[in-house]
């Protein structure tokens, strides 16, 4: 597939709700080798995030979107503000369909994401990826050396994870 200028919109549930569901699922999947976490004991998983989404997008419709290559849904990304500092966003899923992974497009979004919170008036963004590369189905939030080009710093370990911030310019 060739890659063109992405675009982002944000999720139309009527439409696209089974693909969101679809692309959390396999975003288990890759993190953690099957979808049991996501289906939880019970097997309701996919319905309690069908109304997290819902929930969610009714707050902040901005927050799920999907990431398009010219007509073809290659993506979703999900971010928000802390609780705690709501000048600091976070994004807490970078998904891309398999044949979409390893091309540069994490940096694309990165860069929307950082250009799309600068607008909505957050101060910083932070980021979490490993410390150490693990693999490609464990390093889904990117990884530090991406995040650093994007002028990202870090700014402490927790466990195997590396919390980055970048200040963003107003």
């Amino acid at each position: 597939m060739t890659i063109g200028p992405l675009t982002f919109t944000p999720v139309d549930l009527k439409s696209y709700e089974d693909v969101c569901v679809q692309f959390s699922e396999d975003a288990f999947v890759e993190s953690f080798g099957d979808a049991k976490r996501f289906h939880e004991e019970d097997g309701k998983g996919s319905e309690r995030y069908r109304v997290w989404l819902r929930e969610r997008l009714a707050k902040d419709p901005t927050s799920v979107v999907l990431v398009w290559n010219a007509s073809k849904i290659i993506g979703q990304v999900t971010a928000g503000k802390w609780k705690v500092d709501p000048s600091v966003g976070y994004v807490s899923l970078y998904y891309l369909i398999p044949e979409m992974r390893g091309k540069g497009i994490a940096t694309q979004l990165l860069k929307k994401v950082c250009e799309v919170a600068l607008e909505e008036g957050f101060d910083f963004v932070e980021a979490y990826p490993n410390s150490e590369f693990t693999s490609t189905e464990e390093d889904f939030m990117g990884t530090v050396s991406m995040f650093e080009k994007a002028g990202f710093i870090r700014c402490y370990e927790a466990g195997n994870k590396t919390v980055m911030r970048k200040a963003l310019n107003r």
